[in-house]
């Protein structure tokens, strides 16, 4: 994962939490009913394992989610080649002045 923020946090990651926490919530759910510990340990395993696929689902929606905003939202506001053009677009009349600025340099 290098820096790239949302990016950075791929769909199975996502995927892995929610087993984790469905492994927690059944592991507590069964013991606190009095389940025996290999009954409790076999449903939080497959618990655990159907959690992750529904996680791993709804990463990978989140993920493709999240890439195509980014995607739009760079298309939608791209960045100038040149800082003249930021001045020129961003200032009525400042074009005149920036040119007048860079030619007397």
């Amino acid at each position: 994962m290098s820096g790239k923020g949302v990016l950075a946090i791929p769909a199975r990651v996502i995927a892995t939490c929610f087993a984790l926490i469905g492994f927690a919530a059944a592991s507590v759910v069964g013991v606190a009913a009095g389940n025996p510990t290999s009954t409790v340990l076999l449903r939080a395993t497959v618990v655990m394992l159907l959690i992750w696929g529904v996680g791993r689902v709804i990463g990978a929606m989140l993920q493709r989610t999240i890439e195509d905003h980014i995607r739009r939202y760079k298309h939608d506001h791209p960045i100038p080649d040149d800082a003249s053009a930021v001045v020129r677009e961003s200032t009525p009349g400042a074009a005149e002045t920036a040119d007048a600025a860079i030619g007397s340099a």
